[in-house]
């Protein structure tokens, strides 16, 4: 991979929470040329300048060797219902030649997690068996890179999934709320996926690790109330009562209980959540910035 060139970037899922920060960055860098794969039925919207090529609603293989081919690297942001796609993908990725591939990750620390890693999601299960096609592919001369962000923060706070309701002022604290934590904005992620294709020798077949902020629940809160002018109403949750009851719900077929389970992932301690604790974050060799959560409050209540 020393000294490859990634020019031709196809993305999958460019609609999606992610999708639209990834293509900006992408589209901002001369180097590349970039192209959306996109299914008929969808019904997303995507910027001027980008061809977009369709294909029928099951992914069919002919189809997708057929896009496929002459890519250098496939950016893969599809949405965690579809994201066992991505075996498909990974085949027929390496049956056009393609270089390297990013696999919709984008999510906690899971190779630094302790032992209450084993407390994982159903989805987990199925972001293993990408990883592992995707290590089997090495040896076919696909390479892959996987991107650990922990929660998308700004993204999170603006539509209440981090616990935090701004319209009520009403936030949920799980655990003491003190426990530190790492999240990433979307644009920061977007960046990354971009710069990570001008070092692909840096970032070969291994997992990067990236970060805006070093935070706890608390401390959000605190921002959250400075910026409002305002006390909010506090909820405090045990993860020992949260976890059985979100996968109870999910039991019952109510998709609510995902929430408390990916928030023990992301806040819990023990999971892996606090990457500059755990890691050497990859910050650095991709040029990507911090900020404190006070910045990072303020720019999602002026978005909304």
């Amino acid at each position: 991979m020393a000294g490859a060139s990634i020019k031709k970037v196809l993305v999958i899922g460019g609609g999606g929470n992610l999708g639209p920060a990834i293509l900006k960055a992408l589209a901002g860098d001369s180097t590349f040329t970039v192209s959306i794969l996109a299914r008929r039925s969808g019904s997303s919207t995507y910027p001027a300048g980008i061809r977009v090529t369709t294909v029928d609603d099951s992914y069919p293989e002919a189809q997708l060797r057929s896009v496929f081919k002459h890519q250098d690297a496939i950016i893969c942001a599809l949405s965690l219902q579809s994201i066992g796609e991505q075996i498909k993908f990974i085949d027929c990725a390496v049956e056009a030649g393609v270089k390297v591939f990013v696999p919709a990750e984008f999510g906690g620390n899971k190779e630094a997690a302790g032992p209450m890693a084993g407390e994982k999601l159903p989805l987990h299960d199925t972001k293993d068996l990408v990883l592992e096609h995707l290590r089997q592919a090495e040896s076919k001369g696909l390479s892959w890179t996987a991107v650990a962000t922990g929660p998308f923060i700004d993204w999170g706070l603006s539509n209440g999934f981090l616990g935090f309701d701004i319209a009520s002022r009403q936030a949920k604290i799980y655990g003491t709320g003190d426990e530190v934590w790492t999240g990433t904005t979307v644009e920061n992620i977007g960046l990354a996926v971009a710069r990570l294709l001008l070092k692909p020798e840096y970032v070969r077949n291994r997992f990067i690790y990236i970060y805006s902020v070093r935070t706890t629940q608390n401390q959000v809160l605190k921002a959250l109330e400075s910026a409002t002018s305002y006390t909010w109403d506090v909820q405090n949750l045990t993860w020992e009562e949260e976890i059985p009851r979100g996968r109870k719900l999910l039991e019952l077929g109510n998709r609510a209980g995902v929430v408390p389970l990916i928030l023990s992932y992301f806040f819990r301690p023990g999971m892996g959540a606090d990457f500059v604790n755990d890691v050497a974050p990859d910050n650095a060799l991709l040029g990507l910035s911090t900020q404190g959560i006070e910045g990072i409050v303020q720019g999602v209540l002026s978005s909304i």
